[in-house]
């Protein structure tokens, strides 16, 4: 029987598809112009003057940028800040790994297990909310009763940096386990798809640390809650710095050079991310559940309570606070909708807006795919 190509095998279908995939990406790319492109284009040019939203801004060249040389607390702020990552890059390169492999080796029900206590964390994790109840376990009243702390932890320039660290690791602990650690159960799970299971371990490990970098910009909410980035800027962050000098003084020019910073570092990171994918040709294969390997049954003994011990300064902390606001009789919180106006623009942000364009650019990236493979 003759071979007959298909409408995929033919260069019109090939073209057919292309030109479907370029149409379905245009909505993304109108938006990633934006809400992306344009605000980082005007960002690189008010770096350039001395905008303040208050008077006629003047063009000052690089004079923004040598003031962030000498800028003292922008200084402590990028200290504080790399401080902060590298406790981060420590947990991400240990947690994650350790949790995918004990965990992504087992049968069904071991991995149901450890998943349904790993979504248990997910849910608890909010820096806001940690952060709030972390400055009221920390603060002098504990509280309806005195805090068991003597010192002003919060206060002093010695202990306040170790506080906040202290709290960014319990929440870094609990995403590295639940976001990194579900990336490599996956990579586990098709670990006999693949002739080289390491070469997909090692790729997803670097993506790991990458991605970390890429969180620098998230070092605001712990030291604005809890301290404002004192005492004596200790736990000022370059997050932080930008805020003050954006929203507090207006210094919106100086501010947009400290922006500019962090788009470069967003650059490099995606640079990498894109190295790392087409070297270790990385991508999403579906594969079919799996037995548990041979000898893996004792796995669940050690990989239960090494979940639980990492969700529990999170957890501990979440149902202190909602001890705490049982005992409290405030009339003025309405928890209802104080829920309902958390969840609402969120939600409705990730299922009007976020879902359906995410589902647009895959669905148009599955038509070019002709010129991906390519690369991959």
């Amino acid at each position: 029987m003759d071979a007959v190509a298909t409408p995929s095998e033919t260069s019109g279908g090939w073209l057919a598809r292309f030109v479907i995939g370029v149409f379905l990406l245009l909505p993304g790319l109108l938006l990633y112009s934006a809400v992306q492109l344009k605000p980082v284009l005007d960002t690189v040019a008010y770096s350039r003057t001395d905008f303040n939203a208050l008077s006629e801004s003047e063009f000052v060249g690089m004079a923004n940028y040598n003031r962030l040389a000498e800028d003292q607390i922008f200084s402590e702020g990028v200290r504080f800040t790399l401080n902060i990552l590298l406790v981060r890059l420590v947990i991400v390169a240990l947690i994650p790994p350790l949790v995918g492999m004990l965990v992504g080796a087992q049968g069904r029900l071991g991995r149901m297990v450890n998943q349904v206590l790993l979504a248990v964390i997910g849910v608890l994790i909010s820096p806001v909310a940690l952060a709030i109840l972390a400055s009221s376990f920390l603060s002098p009243f504990w509280g309806n009763q005195p805090s068991p702390f003597e010192a002003r932890i919060l206060a002093s320039v010695e202990t306040a940096p170790l506080a906040i660290m202290t709290v960014d690791a319990m929440i870094t602990l609990a995403l590295a386990a639940v976001v990194g650690g579900s990336a490599f159960i996956a990579v586990m799970r098709g670990r006999r798809e693949r002739v080289s299971i390491a070469r997909a371990l090692v790729g997803v490990w670097l993506l790991g640390l990458l991605f970390t970098l890429l969180t620098a910009p998230q070092t605001f909410i712990l030291p604005f809650i809890m301290t404002r980035g004192g005492p004596a800027n200790a736990t000022m962050t370059m997050s932080l710095a930008f805020y003050q000098n954006a929203f507090a003084f207006f210094s919106l020019g100086y501010a947009s050079a400290q922006a500019v910073l962090w788009v470069a570092i967003a650059e490099i990171a995606a640079l990498l991310i894109w190295a790392v994918l087409v070297f270790f040709r990385l991508h999403l294969v579906v594969t079919p559940p799996l037995k548990a390997a041979q000898n893996t049954n004792s796995l669940a003994v050690v990989s239960v309570p090494l979940v639980l011990l990492i969700g529990l300064p999170t957890i501990g902390l979440a149902l202190w606070g909602f001890a705490q606001a049982g005992l409290s009789s405030s009339p003025e919180l309405n928890v209802g909708q104080a829920f309902a106006n958390t969840v609402t623009i969120p939600w409705t942000a990730i299922w009007l807006v976020q879902i359906p364009l995410t589902y647009m650019i895959g669905l148009s990236l599955g038509f070019v795919r002709p010129i991906s493979k390519f690369f991959f």
